[in-house]
């Protein structure tokens, strides 16, 4: 055999050993990502993975002032809530508020839709700036707690006396009361003074400025003030004997 040839014969044999080699690595890749897949699918290549749905089935609570600040210690609520069964609600379970007016029902509950209510004592004086009561669907697929709220207010009865300067009331003047500095939540509210000289508001908590408008056709100037505008610190007052806010005079 001449070195010629033999050389040849080395290189073919080594260009199939490296062949043979590639194929078995190639083998070996193809096991492994069969596995893999098998393993990621509960040991079967061909099984589908079945929707699993969470557990967290819940509802985060609070109740708040008209102005945003939480309605907490000293004032504690309860709340109602129960399921519809056949469109019908069901009997209703409570939980309290905590300190900060919050609460989070955590047990209990299950999918469907459900009624969630805040209790209010009708001699308190507060009324819902929300609604008091509503629906809540519960689903799976959620993995946070539904989270719902409670808007209140408890106006307070504010009495504002027009008289000229013999203390006749006048009636058909109008007063306008307009929110005064920080007093961001609350509104402008016109009343016209009755045959009394009253004119009754019901404003929230707050400083008010409260400015007058006469009559068409009458021509008046201020006694007192001269400026023809007042200014009052709104503040709750609590409930008289007759079972209704007390008011505040102007």
């Amino acid at each position: 055999m001449s070195g010629r040839e033999s050389s040849q014969r080395l290189w073919v044999s080594g260009r199939v050993r490296a062949l043979l080699a590639v194929l078995m690595a190639l083998s070996m890749l193809v096991t492994l990502v069969i596995s893999a897949y098998a393993a990621g699918n509960g040991g079967a290549a061909t099984a589908a993975q079945e929707p699993v749905a969470t557990d967290t089935i819940c509802v985060k609570g609070s109740v708040i002032n008209f102005d945003e600040t939480p309605l907490g210690d000293p004032d504690y609520w309860t709340i109602r809530y129960a399921p519809y069964v056949n469109g019908e609600l069901d009997e209703a379970t409570e939980i309290r508020t905590d300190a900060n007016g919050e609460f989070k029902v955590e047990s209990g509950l299950s999918v469907g839709l459900w009624n969630f209510e805040i209790v209010i004592d009708p001699n308190s004086g507060w009324e819902g700036v929300t609604p008091t009561f509503f629906d809540v669907p519960l689903s799976y697929g959620r993995d946070k707690c539904v989270e719902i709220r409670f808007k209140l207010r408890r106006p307070v009865p504010v009495i504002v006396t027009k008289i000229d300067d013999d203390h006749n009331p006048l009636s058909g003047w109008v007063i306008r009361a307009e929110p005064g500095r920080g007093n961001w939540f609350a509104t402008p509210v016109e009343k016209t003074t009755d045959n009394n000289g009253e004119a009754i508001f019901r404003l929230t908590e707050g400083p008010w400025v409260f400015k007058e408008k006469a009559p068409s056709g009458v021509h008046y100037s201020p006694v007192i003030p001269t400026t023809g505008v007042q200014t009052l610190d709104v503040e709750w007052q609590g409930i008289g004997s007759d079972g209704k806010p007390i008011p505040q005079y102007l």
